[in-house]
Order: C-alpha cells, then structure tokens, then sequence
C-alpha cells in the first residue's frame, strides 16, 4: 500500500500537469477567439507564454527540484504557501472585473502583489530554517512562486475569455489599456488587449522566478541565521 509520501507526489504531479495543460489550452483558445491577434504583435508573447509555460513544467516536474526529488519539509511548504498565494492574485484579479473601481482595484492589487512578495521570503526563511542551507530557502521559495503563478495565469487567461466582453469585465481592460493603446499608435484594440494579456502571462512568471532568486536568497539567510542561532550550543566556562 502507497504511503501518504507517494500519494500525496502523485496527486502534486497530476495536479500542475492539469495546470500545465489547462493554460496552454486557454492560450490556444484566446487566439482562436481572436486570430488577427497573431498577424498584430501577439505571435511572440503568445511563443513565449508557451516557452514560460514548458520551464515551469520542467522544473516542477522533470528538474532536479522537482516533485519527489527533495525532502517533503523543503518543498511542501513551499507548495501550500504558493497555493495560498495563488488564491489571493486570483482574488485579486477577478474582483477587478467583477467590482470595477480604479482606485480599489489598484489598492487591492498592491496588497496582493505584496503579501505574494511577503510569503515568497516567508517561504525562503522557512527552507533555510529546516536545514540551515541556501539552497533549501530558495527551493522552498520557488515552490510557493511555481504553484503560486501556475494559478495566476490560468485565472488570468480564463477570466478574460469569461469577462471581457461584460460591460464590468470591457471597462477594466480599457481603464488598464486604453492610455498605452492610444500611445502604441495601434489600430486593432482587441488585439493589443490581447497581447498585452499574452505579455503580461509571460513576464509575471519571468519575474517570479527572479523574486524568487532575490527573495528566496533574502529570506533563505534569515532562515540560515534562525537556525544557527537556535542550534548552537551554549559555552561551557571552564573552571
């Protein structure tokens, strides 16, 4: 019988194929739903959401760091605070379509966006808290950033095929869009919307790994100092 180790890899590894394979099907879709969009600047982002996409499958599933190749404290934490973090941009991001307010939506967002960037070095701290190593804090990090934006993206791309064409869902694209559309000296909107869409997919998850890097390493090195301190051992006065 399968110990709860094995399953719970197994159900990790079904769980980001599935994402894996959704995100790359909403990629497909939205071009499909606009195909102009390829022959108006959307061809690269497109190529490069696919490229993003295929890395972060690669180190989830494939890598040296991936599921069932590190010890369980060092990456599973790293995948419930990435789920955790998954759930607040996802939040953050459909209440902007569904509650559409300018001000709030950029309020919201800098609460989520800032709380992700808090747990990325939680995550780090955590990691290099277990083992008292970098590399842990970083690995633990790019866990919560992995399913954290694997979310994100198939929220990103499945709300806009749901909710752009709503009244709420047409106003936020164009209060986020239309200054740059107007300045582009574009002349097809839903395809800049659309890559924009594809642009943004790609550089959030370019960014995450580059936070993860940075933050991962910050929070890795309070971890590091957290463990030592609470490991050493205290000096004995020699009579």
């Amino acid at each position: 019988m399968p110990s709860n180790t094995v399953i719970f890899d197994k159900q990790v590894r079904r769980v980001i194929t599935v994402f894996i394979v959704v995100n790359l099907i909403l990629l497909v879709v939205n071009v499909l739903t606009y195909v102009p969009v390829l022959m108006a600047g959307g061809l690269l982002g497109f190529i490069a959401d696919i490229g993003i996409l295929s890395l972060y499958g690669y180190l989830a599933l494939f890598s040296p760091l991936a599921v069932g190749k590190l010890p369980h404290p060092i990456w599973r934490r790293g995948v419930y605070l990435g789920l955790f973090s998954g759930l607040i941009l996802s939040a953050d991001l459909v209440s902007g379509y569904i509650l559409h307010d300018p001000t709030t939506s950029a309020r919201t967002s800098l609460i989520a966006y800032g709380l992700f960037l808090i747990l990325i070095l939680v995550s780090g701290f955590m990691g290099g808290r277990q083992t008292g190593k970098f590399t842990s804090g970083i690995t633990t990090a790019l866990w919560c950033v992995l399913i954290a934006l694997l979310i994100w993206f198939c929220v990103e791309f499945a709300a806009y095929l749901l909710f752009s064409h709503t009244p709420a869902g047409a106003a936020f694209i164009r209060d986020e869009m239309q200054l740059d559309f107007v300045r582009s000296g574009a002349t097809d909107y839903q395809a800049f919307a659309l890559s924009d869409f594809f642009g943004a997919g790609f550089f959030h998850l370019l960014l995450g790994l580059i936070f993860t890097i940075i933050w991962g390493f910050v929070g890795a090195a309070c971890g590091k100092v957290w463990n030592a301190i609470t490991h050493s051992k205290p000096v004995t006065k020699s009579r």
